[in-house]
């Protein structure tokens, strides 16, 4: 049975198992890893961040989200396809 996310320890486990299985996705981990070339180490705690400030206001976020997105939208843009994709992991 699932249960609400309640603290950090539970965004973490969320995050992380999201971000597994965008790595091990064949399309989707060559946009993370080669096209973005994201940086895991620095990448990770941002989006526990984000996701802390977002669920429960705790203002540990800085910065724009959507920036980046936009950024690599200009040199790859991605598929409705492989958005959906993204959206069912």
């Amino acid at each position: 049975m699932a249960t609400d996310i309640q603290n950090r320890t539970d965004i973490q486990r969320l995050v992380d198992t999201f971000y597994q299985r965008i790595r091990q996705h064949p399309e989707l981990g060559h946009v993370f890893d080669t096209v973005a070339q994201v940086n895991w180490e620095t990448h990770l705690p941002k989006m526990y961040n984000f996701w802390e400030n977002t669920l429960f206001g705790a203002r540990t976020y800085k910065g724009n989200p959507m920036q980046p997105h936009l950024e690599l939208h200009q040199r790859f843009p991605l598929s409705e396809a492989l958005f959906e994709q993204w959206l069912t992991l």
